[in-house]
């Protein structure tokens, strides 16, 4: 079925759907005697003939279609064949056509494709030769680029990515430097521009392939949490990446062109992309910009919190006392401390305080579910970062950008931002770059560090350059059971006390215990949002992928008129439970949000997958569907900033990379009434034992350290000392 035919002489009949681009048009053909429906790549107007090329495929819904990679006129056009293709054209109508076409007859083609200025002959107007120019240009290129790329494996869709962004220069690219798809085009990687280079006859040891593998190797170690990689583990791994069926290259090559590579930084034995290179340098600098900037006084701390006291019966803990003080006697400080020590005392007792002294605050954390549990618990409007910042899809230019920023900063007087160990680089360089006064840092400095690049809050706490309280004693170990008790023994190196009520264990080797338990949970009248499994890795029997289709098979199996949609390994129907796995500005949903597929639709050959987030529907469509996971199961690191009724979470020795300390954890303290762990126990003892030695590669706590001594000294100078 998916063999490359060729269908001559092929006569449009019927125009069934076009779209609104005209790049996409459903006909109903003939060939001979055969009529089917096809679906071009083109315009194309009703009794036109064409040559196509493409695979016959079958549809679910509409049965046999021939989908056409390439729709192209044959030579022998008759006249009126001619009339029919000049109508496709901009500005070319029925009455130019046929003027076109009496005057020029069988040589129109020709005309058209060689000297298109001899329509002026015709009394053409300049605005539709330049439109004839235009299409014959497009035409003849992008065929080109189709019937060359095609064989190489690349998708139509991808060809027309690539076409739409560089135009005629389009084959210029591909043959020159291939790399730069990887840069400018979505779903092309540098293994796939690797293989197209191969293809078009690049040089194995080409400047632009050196330099499209450093930036590789960079990028793969960004999607590891580092803001730089080390120079001697960047020379080594880019050629592993770069050697190729038994071929490698001289490293003398790889260190000449490191220096050269656009978008590198390099900085002593550091090197950094670009990017992360200047924000780094830009969150250390504004920290201490905003640390030596003179603001308004809070007035009252201690003859407020004292009246607080009395008016909530409670008694504030001195460090409780402490962080109060110190975070609003400092325009910059940090906050950390474990589950049950009083983060949210603290925070509701500095809003308390900004509020007598008629000082505004906003409130936000990185996840739309920290966001809301911040809110609930203060009982104030809590967003997510994003949102603070207002990020903001421009639809013209297919950007994002955030609209707040230093010329249009965050209107409020102190900003707290909750789960700070969630931040990573980039979201904290944008934060920051909208900060004009106080900023207050709060989270768990022991819990898994941020998914993307860096490690913000344990940087700054490390500095010894910013203003931290570490609240250490556990008020709510009553009200909360066991969980809490559990978690400081985990973090302080011992085994977790297993119970029969909320921290329980059960010994399993396969999912079907794990399993088993979730179904329990589900008829007992939890919901799928109120139990998570939790799992350290995507594979293996105890690994996400498998949890997740074992629990779909029982809790949403394929029924008659059921929809679904299978992508890659995974199948997804209406009613599953799915997570967003990248940040979308233009459909206003991010990284965690968790939600339900409502519907499966499919308009112009275009599927959409409809997900109920909170309250809001958003219609996921076409590629963007692959930011989509099924969430019954999540990893450990998607599990930050949430809070669920129970967790279950697997944890074997299969998993042994992957058991750390900071991982179990994270894990534990995501559940409020129970926690119940699967796997083994020497697994658990092996995670508890293990402290994380794995080494972020970031610099900001010695930028910190070197912008305070730089200020030091010149505050010594101006004071004429030496």
């Amino acid at each position: 079925m998916d063999e490359l035919v060729c269908i001559e002489n092929c006569v449009v009949s019927r125009i069934i759907f076009a779209s609104e681009r005209k790049d996409f048009v459903v006909v109903r053909a003939e060939a001979g005697t055969e009529a089917f429906t096809a679906i071009l790549d083109r315009p194309c107007m009703e009794g036109e003939r064409l040559r196509l090329f493409g695979r016959w495929v079958i549809h679910k819904k509409y049965g046999r279609q021939f989908k056409a990679d390439l729709a192209e006129r044959p030579k022998d056009l008759s006249l009126d064949e001619i009339e029919i293709f000049l109508q496709n054209i901009k500005h070319i109508g029925p009455v130019r056509a046929r003027r076109i076409v009496k005057m020029f007859g069988t040589d129109t083609v020709n005309v058209i494709e060689n000297n298109p200025d001899k329509l002026r002959l015709a009394g053409i107007p300049e605005q539709a030769i330049e439109a004839v120019k235009q299409e014959v240009t497009n035409n003849k290129i992008f065929r080109d680029v189709k019937m060359r790329l095609l064989p190489l494996g690349l998708s139509l869709t991808t060809i027309k990515k690539a076409f739409d962004t560089y135009g005629v220069k389009c084959m210029e690219v591909i043959t020159t430097n291939p790399y730069r798809l990887a840069d400018d085009i979505r779903g092309i990687g540098f293994l796939k521009a690797d293989e197209i280079a191969e293809a078009v006859g690049i040089p194995f040891d080409s400047d632009f392939r050196i330099q499209a593998g450093i930036k590789y190797v960079l990028s793969q170690e960004e999607q590891n949490g580092h803001v730089y990689y080390p120079y001697g583990s960047l020379l080594k791994e880019t050629m592993e990446v770069l050697s190729k069926d038994g071929r490698q290259l001289e490293l003398e090559k790889i260190i000449q062109n490191i220096p050269n590579t656009n978008g590198v930084i390099i900085e002593d034995d550091r090197v950094y992309s670009k990017r992360l290179y200047e924000q780094e340098k830009y969150i250390a600098c504004k920290l201490i910009e905003l640390a030596n900037k003179q603001l308004r006084p809070v007035k009252d701390v201690d003859k407020i919190l004292q009246k607080l006291q009395k008016e909530n019966g409670i008694i504030y803990a001195e460090k409780q006392v402490q962080a109060v003080r110190k975070s609003l006697s400092n325009n910059v400080s940090v906050i950390t401390g474990g589950p049950g020590t009083g983060k949210t005392t603290v925070i509701k007792a500095i809003i308390s305080v900004l509020k007598e002294n008629e000082m505004t605050f906003a409130l936000a954390a990185p996840t739309g579910k920290a966001a809301k549990r911040m809110s609930e618990a203060t009982g104030e409007e809590a967003m997510t970062v994003h949102r603070l910042l207002e990020a903001t899809f421009d639809k013209e230019t297919k950007t994002s950008y955030f609209a707040r920023n230093e010329e249009n900063p965050i209107d409020a007087d102190a900003v707290i931002i909750d789960e700070s160990s969630m931040l990573d680089n980039s979201l904290t360089y944008h934060l920051l770059k909208a900060i004009k006064n106080r900023v207050i840092f709060v989270g768990d400095v022991d819990q898994l560090p941020s998914v993307g690049a860096g490690n913000i809050l344990k940087d700054m706490i490390l500095s010894g350059m910013i203003p931290v309280t570490k609240l250490e004693v556990v008020f709510r170990q009553k009200d909360t059971s066991s969980i809490i008790t559990n978690a400081h023994l985990i973090n302080s190196g011992r085994m977790p006390v297993f119970n029969s009520d909320d921290f329980k264990f059960t010994e399993a080797e396969t999912a079907d215990e794990i399993i088993n338990e979730y179904l329990n949970l589900l008829k007992s009248g939890l919901s799928i949002f109120d139990v998570q499994i939790l799992s350290p890795m995507y594979n293996g029997p105890l690994g996400v992928k498998e949890l997740n289709r074992r629990v779909q098979e029982l809790v949403n199996p394929p029924k008659p008129g059921k929809k679904e949609l299978a992508l890659g390994s995974t199948v997804f129907r209406v009613g599953d439970k799915v997570m967003q796995t990248a940040n979308n500005y233009e459909l206003d949903i991010f990284n965690g949000d968790t939600g339900i597929i409502r519907d499966i639709t499919e308009e112009d050959e275009t599927i959409s997958v409809i997900v109920q987030f909170d309250d809001r529907l958003v219609k996921i469509s076409g590629e963007d569907i692959q930011d989509l996971i099924l969430a019954y199961a999540i990893t450990v690191h998607k599990s930050q900033g949430s809070e669920y009724h129970t967790v279950l979470m697997a944890l074997s020795t299969g998993h042994y990379i992957m058991l750390k300390r900071n991982l179990i954890y994270t894990g534990v303290t995501r559940a409020k009434k129970n926690v119940h762990i699967f796997g083994s126990k020497k697994a658990i003892g092996i995670a508890v034992r293990t402290v994380d030695a794995s080494k972020r590669y970031t610099w900001l706590k010695e930028r910190l350290q070197e912008r305070v001594f730089a200020e030091m000294m010149y505050q010594r100078s101006v004071g004429g000392q030496t």
